[in-house]
């Protein structure tokens, strides 16, 4: 990000970096709202996957929590 700032006009010395934080505060942005975006599809396809069985829709739960967590 720093590279990009620069780029973009921030100064090489020390100091705050203004347009290297907006950039990476924009693009955290950008990325958090696309795996929201995602997650309920994601979610209801594994509902669909697992027909009615409890067991599958809570195994199926669990493991996308866990690598949602591991991802994240």
């Amino acid at each position: 990000m720093a590279n990009i700032g620069r780029a973009s006009g921030d100064r090489l010395g020390g100091g705050a970096k203004p347009r290297a934080i907006v950039i990476f505060v924009v693009g955290f942005w950008i990325l958090d709202v696309g795996n929201n975006l995602l997650m309920s599809p994601c979610r209801a396809f594994l509902s669909d996957l697992s027909g009615h069985s409890q067991q599958k829709m809570r195994n199926a739960n669990a493991f996308f929590s866990f690598f949602g967590g591991v991802i994240a």
